[in-house]
């Protein structure tokens, strides 16, 4: 093969590795990312980055008559093309949530499937592909039975966190890829060419996938300092208020926090506004547990206090569950 389709490959895999690293601490550090309008954009610009690199591998695996893993990857990339159609739907139109789940599953199962193939087919000849079809099954197996398995809401939280965390290491997946080809460039028969109008459409084509990295990239950006301006007004609207705790008859217990109205007169009778913060964040972080509380901020500033006198209530969802409404997020 051409020593330019290797280097381009090898940009691919760079690229692919890059953005899945950056997605999986994205939803590390900012869960709620995923409610941002740009996290779409950058969904679907990272998807076919990934498709894209899928397909210039099919095209070596066929070079090389890796038919097993050809096959595979090919199932693979049909199972990515359904399961990342669903995510974008779910995100824009907030539809086909009870199809999330199980597309993931599907598409999970097929490329534990194909990590198969990599290691125990012709292609397991090559170190690197053997190493990363057992890499590659290592991380997934786990991840197909937290999937599967891991649902009860007292431990969705540590569970899910694991899966990322099992994500970021799958992100480093393609640089056992891009050493395979590196070794590839060093065979004696590879052929050397001089650019022609093949090679300059696919560095046109790499320079357009940057361009969209990039515009995807600030808005995430841009969604990352909105998220940081938001904990910074949760902080002091935790600050402002009373931290309580209410014990019903069976003893489930809900924290909450309570503004008093300015002023207070226990002669006189207040509204009192119950304001629904994100919900879903953890326990430890009672700050956090207050973002999102959009009523109680508004009505919590010195103005509106004396304008609106009010009890002001910021209810602690439980840990391990939200408001309603999330994906595969119990209620």
């Amino acid at each position: 093969m051409h020593k330019q389709f290797y280097n381009f490959v090898n940009f691919l895999l760079g690229l692919t590795a890059f953005c899945a690293l950056l997605n999986s601490l994205l939803l590390i550090w900012h869960p709620l990312i995923v409610q941002a309008g740009e996290f779409t954009t950058w969904f679907v610009v990272t998807s076919l980055i990934s498709l894209t690199t899928t397909i210039f591998l099919l095209r070596y695996y066929y070079y090389k008559r890796f038919m097993l893993v050809f096959a595979g990857a090919i199932i693979s990339v049909l199972a990515h093309i359904g399961s990342s159609l669903v995510v974008i739907i779910i995100l824009v139109n907030r539809e086909l949530i009870a199809y999330y789940m199980p597309s993931q599953i599907i598409y999970l199962g097929v490329t534990i499937l194909y990590t198969i193939s990599l290691s125990f087919s012709v292609a397991g000849k090559r170190f690197w592909l053997k190493l990363a079809g057992l890499c590659g099954l290592l991380i997934g197996l786990p991840v197909m039975f937290i999937l599967i398995y891991g649902q009860p809401p007292a431990q969705y939280i540590q569970l899910y966190t694991m899966v990322r965390w099992l994500a970021v290491a799958a992100s480093f997946t393609p640089v056992l890829f891009i050493m395979n080809f590196i070794d590839e460039l060093k065979k004696p028969d590879i052929i050397k060419t001089p650019r022609e109008m093949a090679d300059i459409s696919l560095v046109i084509l790499g320079v357009v996938m940057l361009l969209f990295v990039g515009y995807a990239g600030i808005g995430i950006k841009t969604t990352i300092n909105w998220g940081n301006r938001n904990f910074e007004s949760a902080e002091k609207l935790y600050h402002l208020m009373e931290g309580r705790t209410f014990v019903n008859n069976k003893g489930d217990t809900l924290f909450y926090r309570l503004l008093k109205p300015l002023n207070y007169d226990p002669h006189k009778k207040y509204p009192l506004v119950v304001s629904l913060p994100y919900g879903g964040q953890p326990g430890t972080d009672k700050i956090r547990q207050t973002e999102g509380a959009v009523a109680a901020e508004l009505l919590a500033t010195d103005e509106n206090r004396k304008k609106y006198p009010a009890f002001i209530l910021v209810p602690n969802c439980p840990v391990g569950s939200g408001w309603g409404g999330v994906p595969n997020y119990p209620s």
